[in-house]
């Protein structure tokens, strides 16, 4: 495989962070890009960068399958394919209404199934081809509050890891990068979701104390990333440490842009690979603990509960 010819690139959610990151750096470097988005207004910094844009929703069928037609119209076949479209969740699992994780499973693996599935027929065509799914280091180990969305990223994970055995006799790579908390407008989504699951939370829930914390932990973490004043806060101490912690490992998207380059030009790409520092440091840490040290050190860190609440 030449992985130079690897071209043209097809990149979901680059209406910022990663996605964008990844966009404008593989556009620098000679690439030629198109970036999805699903607004049109988020296109001219794009076009500035020098990438194509194409309308894109990974939960419209349509949409792709109008996208990839332009792409090999004018290109040919795509090369390789970055599935990075993504929305969060927050809430705890028994909260979870089926449409809302129906959601999450079509965003991060039926959306990105239906794509990979239309630019399959040409990469195999071509004898080569890369196909990256940007997952998440939740899906590894337990996260509360996270269990919609860390699922849905485990399930693309595991489809992409069968993918790979698949497809790798026709000159098709498949690579699971799985970058930690970065600074994104993710973390404002985050937030987003947790004000929403705290709403929806009636006053004597029991799981009330937890969501509100975990919101203004994210909170706190956003204004530590944006502001160089130390913020104010009434969160417990062990919860202060959690978003101090949080901000201190939130890595630049160009850092994992940087790494989504090379999972494209190296000869033999990592199957799956966690990519920032703070993600590693958590997989060893989950492994090194038992299951219920570590679900006490997130539940600690990430809700301020240090003990069980009494029924």
């Amino acid at each position: 495989m030449n992985p130079t010819r690897l071209q043209p690139v097809l990149i979901t959610g680059c209406s910022s962070g990663i996605g964008k990151a990844c966009a404008l750096r593989l556009a620098r470097h000679g690439w030629i890009v198109y970036a999805g988005v699903r607004d049109p207004t988020h296109t001219p910094d794009l076009h500035a960068g020098g990438c194509r844009t194409v309308l894109l929703d990974v939960t419209d069928e349509t949409s792709m399958s109008e996208a990839v037609n332009v792409i090999e119209a004018e290109h040919g076949p795509v090369g390789a394919v970055v599935h990075n479209a993504g929305t969060s969740l927050v809430g705890p699992v028994e909260n979870l209404t089926r449409d809302a994780l129906r959601n999450q499973f079509e965003v991060h693996v039926a959306g990105p199934l239906y794509l990979t599935q239309l630019v399959l027929p040409g990469m195999r065509a071509a004898g080569q081809g890369r196909i990256i799914v940007i997952g998440s280091m939740g899906a590894r180990f337990s996260v509360p509050l996270l269990g919609g969305y860390t699922a849905a990223k485990a399930a693309a994970a595991v489809l992409a890891e069968v993918l790979r055995t698949e497809v790798q006799p026709f000159g098709v790579d498949v690579s699971v990068l799985e970058p930690g908390f970065v600074r994104t407008a993710f973390l404002a989504g985050a937030t987003h979701s947790a004000t929403t699951a705290e709403h929806q939370t009636e006053s004597d829930a029991p799981y009330r104390d937890a969501v509100r914390t975990y919101r203004a932990i994210l909170q706190d973490t956003d204004r530590r990333l944006n502001t160089t004043l130390k913020p104010k806060s009434a969160l417990p101490t062990t919860a202060r440490l959690g978003a101090a912690l949080l901000a201190l490992a939130c890595a630049d998207p160009e850092h994992v842009a940087a790494r989504i380059e090379r999972t494209l030009t190296t000869k033999r790409p990592a199957p799956r690979r966690l990519v920032t520092g703070h993600a590693r440091l958590a997989a060893i840490t989950a492994q090194a603990l038992t299951a219920r040290q570590w679900d006490t050190l997130t539940r600690t860190l990430l809700t301020g509960a240090t003990h069980l609440p009494r029924r």
